[in-house]
């Protein structure tokens, strides 16, 4: 039935012929929140948090519950997008003071390597000449790129690649390649809207392996066990979350920008995100992931200070 559109009073019937509740926030209030405010298939992803009975009953959840899971969702959403756009111009900056740096690279020859490596990356650039806000700069610079000026017009995707094959050439110890597809994917899951917290109880893909440098950074912060920091870690929605924390902690150059971010999550993980802390506390995927994720950010901003 989900597959067929429905009216949003079909929708609200349908929910309850799931097991859905409409006992906190009323069906007259669910229908005014599905009209204007969001939409049903985004509302309903957040079930997947919720197990089912033996009939296909949703078990004590409420309309509710999804109503702030999704409203929590687009906070973090923001977050997650101004983290990362901060996260871009830090590696940006760093990758450009290793090139001028390196005697060995005059800030061209990487480039074009880069191009003839990555033919696809050079046709979406060629493709920005007519529409895109650099167009000025593909049409400048398109038949000699240097490093400083590519990177203006790259993807952030199409940067990662670049900063990779930038340190798979001229290898550092302190690239930290290994996070920058975790924070690629949560990243863009943010930037195209895409639900962030619906897969707490099970994830999209199978459960990945967890990134060592992330599994010892957790080794280290108390009251995380081995269990729950392997199966917390091995959600890759969490796993890129706490990627993506710890990238910022560890190439952030500004202390103050350091720690105004961890200030401002926390201060959203306090207020915000348990302000109807009384919805989730039966929902144990999402009472210890909030645990989980509270006791890194607390970590990491007291080694921000």
């Amino acid at each position: 039935m989900d597959n067929f559109k429905l009216s949003i009073q079909d929708q609200i019937r349908h929910m309850k012929t799931k097991g859905i509740k409409f006992n906190v926030t009323s069906e007259s209030s669910a229908r005014i929140f599905l009209s204007d405010n969001n939409y049903y298939f985004k509302i309903k992803a957040y079930a997947k948090n919720y197990v089912k009975d033996q009939n296909g009953q949703y078990v004590n959840l409420e309309f509710a519950y999804l109503k702030e899971l999704s409203t929590i969702d687009m906070h973090l959403r923001r977050f997650i997008i101004r983290m990362t756009r901060d996260i871009e111009h830090t590696l940006k900056t760093k990758l450009l003071r290793d090139c001028t740096n390196n005697h060995r690279e005059d800030g061209y020859k990487i480039v074009r390597d880069f191009l003839c490596s990555h033919s696809d990356v050079r046709q979406r650039i060629e493709s920005k000449k007519s529409t895109s806000y650099t167009s000025d700069l593909v049409e400048k610079f398109r038949n000699r790129y240097a490093i400083w000026n590519i990177v203006e017009i790259l993807t952030f995707g199409d940067f990662v690649l670049l900063y990779k094959f930038y340190y798979s050439t001229y290898p550092s110890v302190h690239s930290y390649d290994d996070l920058l597809f975790a924070v690629k994917s949560i990243r863009n899951g943010a930037a195209h809207s895409n639900c962030i917290i619906n897969t707490l109880r099970t994830p999209y893909s199978v459960a990945i392996s967890p990134n060592y440098r992330l599994s010892t950074l957790c080794g280290y912060i108390h009251g995380i066990g081995a269990s729950g920091l392997k199966t917390k870690l091995q959600n890759p929605v969490i796993h890129d979350f706490v990627a993506m924390l710890y990238l910022f902690h560890l190439t952030s150059f500004s202390s103050d920008l350091k720690r105004y971010a961890f200030e401002d999550l926390k201060f959203l993980l306090t207020d915000r995100i348990i302000r109807n802390k009384q919805y989730f506390t039966n929902n144990i995927h999402i009472s210890t992931t909030y645990e989980f994720i509270t006791k890194i950010v607390d970590f990491l901003s007291a080694e921000s200070i």
